[in-house]
């Protein structure tokens, strides 16, 4: 029996959201550490890309709650 209101529903999709979110920025990081040795260059680079994941799983939200 599922005793799930659309509220949970959406607290735990939302949950699932922020931790492929925190998996993605982990991979990019990792990623991007191994490409550019220079610290500076790295961190810009992950700056734009974490605007971007996050751009992005706004959009998926937006979806889900409509």
């Amino acid at each position: 029996m599922e005793r799930y209101g659309t509220k949970d529903r959406h607290n735990i999709a939302k949950r699932i959201l922020e931790i492929i979110y925190l998996m993605q920025i982990m991979l990019i990081e990792s990623s991007v550490i191994i490409i550019t040795k220079k610290k500076r260059e790295s961190i810009s680079i992950i700056n734009r890309l974490k605007m971007v994941i996050k751009e992005s799983t706004k959009c998926v939200c937006i979806n889900h709650s409509h």
